[in-house]
């Protein structure tokens, strides 16, 4: 069985721990003999190439590990390409989430004011087109997952489109079927979903049980609208201690009400409920303040902790 190379950009990102622990439980369906971490801000990268290297010391026996600021290094002898670059980084986050609400507009990362100002990196005009592409030295690239949003997507599809090889996606949907499938004791993996509209502006149609064929997302709405009290302690205790996403789920079971028809992304709440969502956050404390004092701290705490314990 062939083994493949990664690099993982923007190895820096508090969500980087994340995929490489999925790629621990995927190694026997996607094995691999390269993974590399790599980003542009070195300091900020270090505490999660350390605990990288702790986590596949432990979990992945002979896969080769490493972390890199150098992109010549990064980009050699790849198979697949991870990217989750933030363009100006989280200062730029906020300064994008924040303006907005100067005007009385949301600010919200991927929607409002702050989604219009989702960015490639910048680069050099007068840079070849390898140069200026995340494929850099990846003559055997496969597949590349663009965590930008889908006016990245967009771009490459308009400026490369001869290159067919770029899968656009986003967290969200997942996180909704392990938010609602626990009702019908389902995992996601034992489900195929149905899903249509944009990356950030979708539904679910079906969850198909992949052993049965049955649909799953009829009698999980029904739950949802006959068993609501339910359903919301549920979910309440599902998030516990996770302020934004349990309120976030406590309105998209309002959603629920209101459009029993489907099942829809979160981010439908931006545009169905802008009212709402514009009171969320202000100028002064948007999402990027949350995530600073929450995730990106909590993560460095973890990384720590894990490299004191592996030496």
């Amino acid at each position: 069985m062939k083994r493949y190379s990664v690099v993982i950009c923007g190895g820096g990102s508090t969500y980087t721990p994340d995929l490489m622990e999925l790629l621990c439980v995927a190694q026997k369906d996607f094995p691999l003999r390269k993974i590399i971490l790599y980003d542009i801000d070195g300091e900020r990268q270090e505490p999660i190439g350390e605990y990288g290297k702790v986590l596949f010391k432990e979990y992945y026996e002979g896969v080769e590990f490493f972390y890199t600021t150098c992109k010549e290094e990064a980009f050699s002898d790849i198979d697949f390409a991870f990217v989750q670059i933030r363009a100006g980084g989280l200062e730029m986050r906020s300064y994008d989430e924040k303006i907005p609400y100067k005007y009385h507009c949301i600010g919200q990362e991927t929607c409002g004011g702050r989604g219009a100002c989702v960015r490639h990196p910048k680069c050099n005009p007068d840079d070849t087109a390898d140069q200026r592409h995340p494929r850099l030295c990846a003559k055997g690239l496969d597949y590349q997952l663009f965590q930008s949003g889908s006016h990245c997507g967009g771009s490459h599809r308009t400026h490369i489109p001869e290159d067919r090889r770029l899968v656009n996606i986003c967290d969200m949907p997942t996180q909704i079927m392990d938010t609602y499938l626990p009702l019908v004791n389902k995992k996601r993996w034992e489900v195929e979903p149905r899903y249509y509209g944009l990356n950030h502006y979708g539904w679910f149609t079906g969850l198909i049980d992949k052993e049965t064929g049955k649909d799953l997302l009829p009698e999980i709405l029904d739950i949802c609208k006959n068993k609501m009290p339910y359903v919301k302690e549920t979910i309440k205790a599902m998030y516990q201690g996770d302020k934004h996403w349990g309120g976030t789920f406590q309105e998209h079971l309002k959603m629920l009400e209101d459009y029993p028809y489907s099942l829809p992304s979160t981010y439908c709440l931006y545009y169905l409920y802008p009212d709402a969502c514009y009171k969320h956050y202000n100028e002064e404390f948007t999402r990027y303040d949350e995530v600073m004092a929450g995730r990106q701290t909590g993560w460095k705490n973890i990384a720590a902790r894990s490299v004191s314990w592996g030496e």
